[in-house]
């Protein structure tokens, strides 16, 4: 499988290094290019639409030692000296070889990202004021409206009122934008439409010979970057002058324009192999999905006489139970049940503790082969409640308490900032042991509720949180088949069936309890699980 992200980032390594084009003699010089920029921001300085910047800073290379440097714009026509070569390091300038992160072609230069673009950040208007609001026909971007892509359509809207009294600016079609702060810093997008912005983005509208695209790829480059700068208080933030003080590699327009045509071109190959690798990905669920549902099912393995009966395992897994019940460990469940099949009608019945029965053919979900039975998940395992605990009682070391984030993959997986609390919380029942089963119980999402998590060894001085359950085998040799009753979509769909709550989805232990299980002899147990890993292992390979 190929990482889609990873291969993007390489494109764009390449493509701003020169690396993924040709640089053409016929392009002619990017000095030419900041000559032309220069002379755009001189008239728009003239036409008082920016203001001049006095610390505009342009870098050259210079000639005697091949080194860059970073001269201040002292006077107008400083830049348009297309050779100027200093003679030694003037006050007014500083090496900056060692800052550049890669060499260049020679017909491209260093500049910095505040000098091919007009930038400004954006407003909100006073929120109490329905004047700025109600029946707005300007679009005014969030950075939740940045995508990464190009923007056609604002979720939100302002009016002409709340343009002119919030010194809004309107933002051209094509504008470049970049969320600075929140969760959503270092996030771009293109305008498609004239637009204005809140104070969380920046915008900027290149000059004359600035492909604004070959900006956009520049800044998605160095996105981890802008994030990683940002990080550290107590909101990410990056601000505008970071961004314009960033250097940017910049190759004629012909070469952007060949740059942008040729990204554009990878990255729309990548992305219908991602659509392909996800459309496989679902594709080989579904079919891990259908593996697991045959096995449970019988239909993966042949039914042998010598294999026994699953009633005599069950009657086996009962002893266990009374053991666990004379040693205190488990209470008794008055509501235990029987179920069997009446050999005069063919159908299932199930047999309560005070005499009465009734039929449940129209409760199974499925057919099961007739050396299996059915029974409630009750007769099987037993379920164990979370730790609940103070949070005065959290300390840096002592009982680890496992949380759903520690669910991945159906893996149980430890991290550095697991909550732990005081030994005196330890209870060798609330362990986990090699043979359990986590599941989630209480969740905010409908789609992890009931999710396992597989224990392959003994852990020690750890147990669950609250909101998680650990149900436990009555005989530990029936965990691996069980395994894969908790991951066939069967049990999916139970859950949710079951689930209660509106803002947190529960299950409750009663639900689980009364899941009916097809329970085949334990000789083809095995048989199953190890047909199942099998399959499963050679889809995955």
């Amino acid at each position: 499988m190929i990482d889609i992200n990873k291969a993007k980032q390489k494109i764009l390594d390449l493509a701003i290094r020169g690396k993924l084009t040709k640089q053409l003699k016929s392009d002619g010089n990017v000095a030419d290019l900041l000559v032309e920029i220069q002379k755009e921001k001189e008239k728009l300085i003239k036409q008082g639409k920016i203001r001049k910047d006095k610390k505009e800073t342009y870098i050259y290379k210079n000639k005697k030692d091949n080194l860059y440097y970073e001269k201040f714009i002292t006077t107008e026509t400083d830049i348009l000296n297309k050779n100027v070569v200093a003679k030694q390091s003037e006050p007014d300038e500083k090496c900056i070889n060692d800052e550049l992160p890669f060499e260049i072609p020679k017909n491209w230069v260093w500049c910095k990202i505040g000098n091919i673009g007009r930038w400004g950040s954006g407003a909100t208007p006073l929120t109490s004021n329905p004047d700025y609001y109600n029946n707005g026909t300007i679009p005014w971007i969030l950075t939740g409206d940045l995508n990464d892509d190009y923007i056609s359509n604002a979720s939100h809207y302002i009016t002409e009122k709340a343009l002119c009294d919030c010194s809004l600016e309107l933002r051209e079609k094509g504008s470049v934008l970049i969320a600075m702060y929140g969760a959503t810093i270092g996030r771009l997008a293109i305008l498609k439409i004239e637009a204005a912005m809140n104070q969380a983005c920046c915008a900027c509208t290149v000059y004359s010979g600035i492909n604004n695209k070959y900006l956009f790829l520049y800044l998605l480059f160095n996105k981890k970057k802008f994030i990683s700068e940002g990080s550290g208080g107590a909101q990410p933030n990056i601000s505008k002058e970071k961004i314009i003080k960033t250097i940017i590699p910049l190759p004629t327009l012909a070469e952007q324009n060949r740059i942008v045509e040729k990204v554009d071109h990878l990255f729309d190959i990548l992305d219908k192999i991602d659509e392909a690798q996800k459309k496989y990905q679902r594709d080989k669920e579904i079919l891990k999905s259908k593996i697991i549902e045959s096995g449970i099912r019988g239909k993966l393995t042949k039914q042998l006489k010598s294999d026994g009966n699953a009633s005599d395992l069950l009657d086996e897994i009962r002893k266990e139970k009374e053991k666990l019940i004379k040693e205190g460990k488990i209470k008794r469940d008055k509501k235990e049940t029987y179920i069997y099949k009446n050999p005069k009608d063919n159908l299932y019945y199930e047999k309560y503790q005070d005499g009465t029965e009734k039929c449940i053919q129209d409760e199974l979900p499925f057919e099961i082969p007739k050396n299996w039975v059915w029974c409630r998940a009750s007769q099987l395992l037993y379920l164990i409640a979370g730790t609940s605990y103070n949070k005065a009682d959290i300390k840096s070391d002592g009982i680890r308490i496992l949380r759903g984030g520690n669910i991945v993959a159906n893996q149980l997986v430890l991290f550095e900032d697991d909550v732990f609390v005081s030994d005196s919380y330890q209870d060798e029942v609330k362990n986990v042991y090699k043979g359990d089963i986590i599941l989630v119980a209480s969740t905010g999402s409908k789609i992890t509720i009931g999710k396992p998590a597989r224990i392959l060894v003994d852990y020690r001085k750890t147990q669950i949180g609250a909101f998680l359950r650990i149900a436990r085998m009555y005989k530990n040799s029936i965990s691996n088949y069980i395994w894969y009753i908790f991951n066939s979509s069967y049990y999916k769909n139970y859950i949710l069936e079951n689930v209660k709550g509106t803002n947190i989805s529960n299950i409750k232990n009663e639900y689980i309890e009364d899941m009916l299980i097809p329970f085949p002899p334990f000789v083809e147990q095995e048989k199953i699980v190890k047909q199942i890993e099998e399959l499963l292992d050679s889809l995955d390979s």
